[in-house]
């Protein structure tokens, strides 16, 4: 490729790339389309249910008990099937945490005392 070509990929780029928006929304604002009280963890009434916190489906399907097979869930497609997809690894990298770091006293007066 030559200059000419690649100032034109990036003029092509600049042109078609979408633009960011910054909204400012009340708190509780939901932009979704979905209602956020029909998920499946409000279909079942089950102990063994565990939501996945990607697709909101349950993530503790287990087709040898009878009780998994005759759940609702089961038949309206309410099960995480991609778990090699959606397991702990994808979780930490996906869902951010925020960290509080908290000085310790005793720390503090043991470097005080150093110094």
């Amino acid at each position: 490729m030559n200059t000419e070509q690649i100032e034109k990929l990036k003029e092509d780029y600049k042109r078609n790339r979408t633009e960011r928006v910054d909204l400012k929304l009340k708190k509780g604002t939901v932009l979704s389309n979905e209602d956020m009280l029909n998920k499946p963890m409000h279909l079942v009434d089950c102990a063994d249910f565990v939501e996945c916190p990607i697709d909101f489906k349950c993530r503790n399907y287990n087709p040898t008990y009878v009780k998994c097979v005759q759940c609702p869930l089961h038949e309206i497609g309410g099960i995480c099937h991609k778990k090699e997809l959606h397991n702990e690894k994808a979780f930490d990298k996906l869902i951010t945490r925020p960290k509080i770091y908290i000085k310790s006293k005793s720390k503090d007066k043991e470097n005080e005392k150093i110094k």
